[in-house]
């Protein structure tokens, strides 16, 4: 008999990567929720999308084995609280919170890493006068309670900065504290952040070096690593240039930021879940700084995982899932090096030319596993798009694998050439 694994919103990227592994023939799969009740929302009414989600499940012909998510928030809260229904093994709602929101999880962070987390305050952006509570010096990151893709995230450079960051968070913050507020109902809240909801920010110091993300998993209380990546930045703006695996950094560093990851886990109580944490390197200094929890796999790492060890993050976060323990793969893969890029634009305007099937299969045959997921079409106006982070948009996502990185980049600017993306900038 299969398995009867629920998953929470599946397209046809995480439908591939969930059968891209030789285990998935025990699986069978099914979509509780649409992708388009899940993302570029104004709202996410989590009631309904609860009691959706379990009226869904409850017509199956047969009980559900696991419930599995891989989206950011509010996925991320959905699936152990549906988990959480039928009883299923799932993330801990306490451990949950501890990750998501950004004020107790750098207060946990503190408590099992002190050395690695960076000074923090705590913000209420309705105050009259917000900047009063910030005793760190500019330039600073200040961010909402809860958000993802860096969505209402900025770097103030002084009060000016400070004052229009303000103002777009009040004016969008709503958007992902409504949904939260209901999470933190439903979790043992501790005393460290009684009254502290979704309204909240955060502000925090500025982060040195190189950043780059372990991915792994928790099953029964023992910490797993599927790999670690590389997430360098754009050379001009505050965004994200690609994910690019393997890591190039030194196995004693790598060594000791598991070591740290493994103990910040166990210290939340983080178990029965996929997870990514997120870091920066200084190499001048030889300092790791954690930057946050994230309790899922990384979509982003999914194609190269499987490119480079023969099996996406999807494998152990299904098994763990259905109560197996997790056996990943090690370099068994068809290339040796691989990245997910991203297609960016820094300005607004309108696409007036996004290249259609028959191009993307030319380009396809041309470099060899690529793989693109394409997020706007003609006649988007960019500035209307929903999740984008506070300094791009994004056009299109490519996954590419190569032998080394030199052919990595060369087969990188040959496909975002033959792309052929057209915008119209006024």
């Amino acid at each position: 008999m299969k398995k009867q694994v629920c998953v929470i919103g599946i397209d046809d990227f995480n439908f591939e990567m969930l059968n891209a592994f030789n285990e998935a023939e025990k699986y069978e799969y099914h979509s509780v929720l649409d992708v388009s009740e899940l993302q570029h929302r104004k709202k996410y009414p989590m009631q309904n999308l609860l009691d959706k989600a379990i009226s869904n499940i409850d017509t199956l012909d047969s009980s559900p084995d696991a419930i599995v998510g891989f989206w950011n928030f509010p996925v991320t809260c959905l699936t152990p609280l549906v988990a959480k229904h039928y009883k299923l093994p799932h993330l801990p709602l306490d451990a949950l919170v501890k990750c998501e929101h950004k004020y107790l999880s750098r207060v946990e962070q503190k408590k099992a890493l002190p050395d690695a987390v960076p000074d923090f305050n705590l913000v209420d952006p309705f105050d009259d006068q917000p900047l009063k509570s910030v005793e760190i010096e500019f330039p600073f990151w200040l961010k909402p309670m809860v958000s993802f893709a860096s969505q209402l995230c900025y770097k103030v450079r002084n009060k000016e900065e400070f004052d229009e960051a303000i103002s777009s968070i009040k004016e969008g913050i709503h958007r992902f504290a409504d949904p939260f507020s209901y999470v933190l109902n439903e979790a043992d809240v501790p005393d460290a952040i009684e009254g502290i909801d979704g309204y909240f920010c955060l502000a925090e110091q500025t982060i040195p070096g190189k950043q780059c993300t372990v991915e792994g998993y928790v099953y029964k209380n023992e910490v797993g690593f599927t790999g670690v990546f590389d997430s360098p930045r754009h050379a001009e703006h505050e965004t994200f240039f690609s994910y690019e695996y393997p890591s190039t950094l030194s196995k004693k560093t790598i060594t000791e930021m598991k070591k740290m990851s493994e103990n910040l886990l166990k210290s939340i109580g983080y178990n029965n879940s996929a997870f990514n944490i997120e870091y920066f390197y200084d190499e001048e200094k030889e300092d790791i700084w954690l930057l946050e929890i994230n309790p899922r796999i990384s979509q982003s790492h999914s194609d190269p995982l499987h490119k480079v060890d023969g099996a996406p993050n999807h494998k152990p976060m299904v098994e763990v899932a259905v109560n197996t323990k997790p056996e990943f793969p090690h370099r068994e893969g068809e290339f040796k090096v691989a990245a997910k890029f991203y297609y960016r634009v820094f300005e607004d305007g309108v696409v007036t030319n996004i290249p259609d099937k028959e191009n993307l299969k030319k380009i396809q045959k041309e470099i060899p596993g690529m793989r693109i997921k394409i997020w706007v079409e003609e006649g988007t106006r960019l500035s209307e798009l929903h999740d984008q982070d506070s300094y791009s948009y994004k056009l299109a996502s490519v996954y590419l694998g190569a032998q080394n990185k030199e052919e990595l980049y060369k087969k990188r600017e040959h496909c975002f050439t033959l792309l052929n993306f057209k915008l119209d900038h006024f």
